[in-house]
């Protein structure tokens, strides 16, 4: 069934119906399950007792919740070579389900609803294979490493050395994370915090004479150590990104991006500009040449429009540069709301908002939107 567009096997025909209620094992590895999904094609209905099912390398980085609701047979599932950001709770509904293969995809933490349910599988064996995922080290993802290293799971690396990234963009592996979780981890914890805060104010009182000889020349000299690093940073980042800016937008503002922001960032204030539709090769992965324009992309525009609620791989999109930002890679997330109301937002900038910087565009086309961007984008355009 490999090879297949899957849109072949959804038609409501009663022959093609017929042909899956019988079968045990299916691979169905190329077949574009991930478009189908997104178009609504419900494929896992059509096989009610299967029990092994290979949907590996198919851009796949969404299910919906109900998707196994008619595979209670299900018994291995292998989803790796996908593009999931985290682990889909659409698997929590097998409840015979043995193997699950996830490997090589984008995986970032194993979140706490997926973590009880993976606990409560316990004594019934259950292999949960994660290689090739590279995970998140940071305060928000310190309890996974706990559980990682507590749970009774089975997994693919029997020591639980997956690779994991630190704040800083540091590779580690999350077996030395667990071994150095103090280390590591300690900042996360409001009570370090507080004793740090009161051994900072100790500290100002302690040293308050000399600072007060030369605290007229604070700000001159936390203005020249700020410009220093600046530059060194800048410096770095400009050696690494290929592109200064990607562009997200949807169909409906498509004509004005092309024709009228494009040549602004490009031609105007000469900037490296990542347009999909024109700099994506024909034929490659749109899931793994969006991951890696942002990830060579020191800033990320967002368009919002009309149809940006409908747009199929603007959530994707909006994955991808949290990742970054969370990484310390991506410096600006921008998001010019146009003539949109607040209902075209998706719900998934919004959860990240507080990292974003909001220009809302003028009804007439005059020069203070252009500025209002520009300013947004100035320490890194002079």
């Amino acid at each position: 069934m490999s090879g297949i567009d899957v849109n072949l096997y959804c038609l409501k025909h009663s022959k093609v119906k017929r042909c899956f209620q019988n079968l045990s094992v299916a691979v169905m590895q190329n077949i574009k399950l991930g478009q189908g999904i997104l178009s609504g094609c419900d494929i896992f209905s059509l096989l009610p007792v299967i029990e092994n099912l290979d949907v590996s390398s198919n851009n796949m980085w969404f299910l919906p919740e109900n998707a196994f609701t008619y595979n209670k047979k299900l018994k291995i599932l292998n989803m790796k070579m996908n593009s999931f950001t985290e682990i889909p709770t659409a698997v929590t509904a097998l409840s015979n389900l043995e193997f699950l293969d996830l490997r090589n995809n984008y995986i970032q933490s194993v979140n706490e609803t997926i973590r009880k349910w993976l606990d409560k599988q316990y004594p019934r064996t259950l292999k949960l294979y994660l290689r090739g995922n590279t995970f998140s080290c940071t305060c928000d993802t310190m309890n996974f490493i706990k559980w990682l290293f507590a749970t009774k799971i089975r997994f693919d690396r029997p020591q639980k050395d997956f690779d994991c990234r630190l704040t800083n963009g540091t590779v580690i592996n999350t077996l030395h994370a667990n071994k150095n979780f103090h280390d590591l981890f300690s900042h996360c914890d409001s009570e370090t915090w507080l004793q740090v805060g009161i051994g900072l104010i100790v500290a100002f009182f302690v040293f308050a004479v000399p600072v007060a000889i030369v605290i007229s020349y604070r700000w001159k000299i936390t203005f020249y150590i700020y410009k220093k690093f600046r530059r060194v940073v800048e410096k770095g980042l400009r050696h690494k990104c290929l592109y200064d800016v990607y562009l997200s937008y949807a169909e409906d503002s498509r004509s004005w991006v092309i024709n009228s922001l494009r040549p602004k960032l490009e031609d105007s204030w000469k900037m490296k500009v990542c347009i999909g539709d024109r700099d994506f090769l024909v034929g490659e992965s749109k899931s793994e040449a969006i991951a890696n324009a942002i990830s060579e992309s020191k800033h990320v525009i967002f368009f919002i429009s009309k149809d940006s609620k409908h747009e199929q791989w603007l959530r994707f999109e909006i994955d991808r540069a949290r990742y970054e930002k969370d990484a310390n890679f991506l410096q600006k997330i921008i998001v010019i709301t146009g003539k949109a109301d607040v209902g075209c937002i998706p719900d998934e900038l919004c959860h990240i908002w507080k990292d974003i910087i909001e220009v809302t565009w003028p009804d007439n086309e005059t020069d203070n939107g252009w500025q209002t961007l520009r300013l947004a984008l100035w320490s890194e355009l002079s």
